[in-house]
């Protein structure tokens, strides 16, 4: 049978740098100060698209949050 034996895992050296193999390594994204946002799928009229498309071409989609947080403000 062919295979290897490590005799510490504790510690690897590669590369003339060593690896602590009990060290947990921190994935993904840092957590934000804000809420994570939400992916939702919606349907909405040409016109109103266009218009937001016109005004902010690359930043649509944050104007038409900010329109719809404004509202909300308002109605509390």
């Amino acid at each position: 049978m062919v295979g290897f034996r490590l005799v510490n895992t504790e510690q690897i050296t590669s590369l003339e740098r060593r690896i602590d193999m009990t060290e947990k390594k921190k994935m993904g994204r840092p957590k934000g100060e804000t809420p994570p946002m939400v992916s939702t799928s919606m349907r909405l009229p040409k016109d109103i698209v266009d218009y937001f498309k016109s005004k902010n071409p690359k930043g649509w989609h944050k104007a038409m949050r900010e329109v719809l947080i404004n509202f909300i403000k308002k109605e509390k």
